[in-house]
C-alpha cells in the first residue's frame, strides 16, 4: 500500500537490531490516516512500537500530494483520502495510547519519553540559531536564513547557496506558528520582549474566543493549544498571523 522499500517486519527488526547493538535512544516514524487501514492496524502498530521500547515517536498524517503516486491514484478515483472524523479518531488513538504509556505529547507530531525530546527540531520550534553543514543544509542566526547548494558536486565545488533576511513580521509569524505547535505554547513575556507590547495585546485579544472554545489555554504565563486538540492547530494559528 505505502510502496516502501522495506516491510513493517523489517522496520521493527531494525529497531530491535539497533537496541541489541547498544543504542539507548531510538525513534520511529508512524504514518496514520491511510485509506483502507483504520484504527485496528494503527492500534497494532502502536503496540509493536511500545513493545520495541522506543524513546520517541513522530506520528504524521498521510498527505496526498499532486504529482505523486498517491496523487495520481487519487486523480483517477483509485484512492480516497480519509475523512476528518476518521483523522480525529486516529489522532486521538495515538495521543491516548502514547500518553498513557508515559510519553509526552510535546509537539503536534512528536511524542517522547521524559528526557528524550528531539533537541535538534526543538531549536527550530523555539527560534534558536542553528548551523547547517553539508549539501542543502540550512542555517539561521536569528535574522537571516541561509542554505547550501543542494547537489554534492556543487557543495564540494564551493558554489554559493541562497539566503533570505526575515522581517520582524516574518520572525513574529514564525514564532507564533512554531510555538503554538508545541505543548509549551507561546511564552507571553518572551513575546512582548521580542516583538513589543502591542503584539502581546493583539495576541491576547485574538486568543479570547479560542480560550472560550477550549482550543487554547493560558497557564503560568503561556498560551498553548491542549495537546489533544493539536489536530486543529492550523485553524487556530492562522488567526494570529500578521499579513
Amino acid at each position: 500500500m505505502m510502496s516502501r522499500r522495506h516491510t513493517a517486519r523489517q522496520a521493527l527488526e531494525a529497531l530491535h537490531e539497533a537496541r541489541r547493538a547498544g543504542f539507548r535512544n531510538l525513534t520511529a516514524d508512524l504514518i496514520f490516516g491511510i485509506p483502507g487501514f483504520g484504527e485496528e492496524p494503527l492500534r497494532r502498530s502502536l503496540a509493536q512500537l511500545l513493545e520495541a521500547g522506543v524513546e520517541h515517536v513522530s506520528a504524521y498524517h498521510l498527505t496526498i500530494e499532486p504529482g505523486t503516486a498517491f496523487g495520481r491514484r487519487e486523480a483517477r478515483g483509485a484512492l480516497h483520502a480519509v475523512d476528518e472524523e476518521q483523522s480525529v479518531r486516529e489522532f486521538l488513538l495515538i495521543h491516548e495510547t502514547l500518553t498513557r504509556a508515559g510519553f509526552e505529547h510535546y509537539e503536534v507530531s512528536n511524542f517522547a519519553r521524559p528526557g528524550f525530546r528531539a533537541r535538534h527540531n526543538s531549536a527550530y520550534w523555539s527560534g534558536d540559531p542553528y548551523l547547517g553543514i553539508g549539501p542543502a543544509a540550512h542555517s539561521y542566526d536569528g535574522a537571516v536564513r541561509r542554505w547550501n547548494p543542494s547537489s554534492v558536486e556543487g557543495y564540494l565545488a564551493g558554489e554559493e547557496g541562497g539566503s533570505e533576511r526575515l522581517t520582524e513580521r516574518d520572525r513574529y509569524n514564525e514564532y507564533v506558528m512554531t510555538a503554538l505547535r508545541t505543548a509549551e505554547g507561546i511564552d507571553l513575556e518572551r513575546l512582548a520582549a521580542r516583538f513589543g507590547p502591542h503584539r502581546l495585546e493583539s495576541v491576547r485579544r485574538t486568543a479570547e474566543r479560542f480560550i472560550r472554545a477550549g482550543e487554547l489555554a493560558e497557564q503560568r504565563g503561556r498560551l498553548a493549544i491542549p495537546p489533544e486538540r493539536f489536530l486543529v492547530s492550523d485553524d487556530v494559528i492562522e488567526h494570529f498571523f500578521e499579513t
